[in-house]
């Protein structure tokens, strides 16, 4: 009796069914049936170890996956279906399976490739809600991936201050990219303007970075990063609340926005010139 409670509980035997298909329980009841022929609940719990009312439920499992048969008489007794049938049965079931899984993933290769054609090949339009942590995370990611370039319009409240946000600047111009930076005081707020000056001070010995101020709106802000993305403030209630922001790839969007940041640029004040100003 010991070697065939040995083989009932064999680890081997049990991972085995596992990978087939079955859960620890399952395959330990069901190897309880291989060798004890048609047997009652009472007969299966004392070989496997698992309470009645355990033995009950995957029994149940067992016989919706036709590898456990319930044969009724004078009493209720249980038997496995042979053994290479229920081997076949479960090893099917491993395919249909598996052929889900593979269409799955097919749909989801095409779904990717097909993302992936519309943000370097089409036009991309994304519509984020401003100042969301989605926006934020979303910002941070897309400043970490600028290579050569990025155009910014903001106001003194609406471009992030966290350090965070100022520490992937401040590597953007040690990897010499670009940045041309518009603040748009004109909704003037000393205190911010002040804070505003004190964070950017340390970030003026880079040679690739451009500062310039404006006392005009220059709605809408935004930003042009690597000339290929618009990320563009879509101004609901004035002065500086917005609700949404447009982030897209489009052509013309990308040519209208940078010729309203050239055009602001222009007629922008350096930064020398708004400390005299100020």
């Amino acid at each position: 009796m010991g070697g065939e409670t040995d083989l009932i509980i064999s680890d081997d035997y049990v991972n085995d069914l596992i990978s087939a298909g079955l859960t620890s329980q399952e395959a330990k009841v069901f190897l309880s049936l291989v060798q004890l022929g048609s047997v009652p609940v009472s007969k299966i719990a004392q070989q496997s170890n698992i309470d009645r009312s355990n033995v009950y439920r995957t029994l149940k499992k067992l016989e919706e996956k036709e590898i456990v048969r319930k044969e009724l008489g004078k009493s209720t007794t249980y038997g496995s279906v042979p053994l290479p049938l229920a081997i076949e049965i479960l090893i099917n079931g491993k395919k249909r399976e598996y052929n889900t899984v593979l269409e799955n993933l097919k749909k989801l290769a095409k779904q990717l490739d097909y993302v992936k054609k519309i943000d370097k090949q089409q036009d991309f339009f994304k519509i984020l809600p401003s100042g969301s942590q989605v926006f934020c995370r979303n910002w941070e990611k897309t400043l970490l991936h600028i290579k050569k370039s990025v155009d910014v319009i903001a106001t003194e409240k609406r471009e992030p201050k966290n350090n965070q946000v100022f520490e992937i600047y401040q590597n953007l111009l040690q990897d010499k990219v670009r940045v041309r930076w518009i603040f748009d005081r004109s909704f003037r707020n000393d205190n911010e303007f002040a804070m505003r000056i004190e964070q950017i001070a340390h970030l003026l010995k880079y040679p690739t970075l451009e500062i310039r101020f404006s006392f005009d709106s220059q709605k809408p802000y935004g930003a042009i990063c690597d000339n290929q993305l618009a990320i563009i403030c879509l101004d609901s209630e004035p002065p500086i609340k917005y609700s949404r922001t447009l982030w897209t790839n489009n052509e013309q969007i990308l040519l209208n926005f940078k010729e309203h940041f050239n055009s602001s640029w222009e007629n922008a004040t350096t930064y020398e010139e708004n400390q005299i100003v100020a």
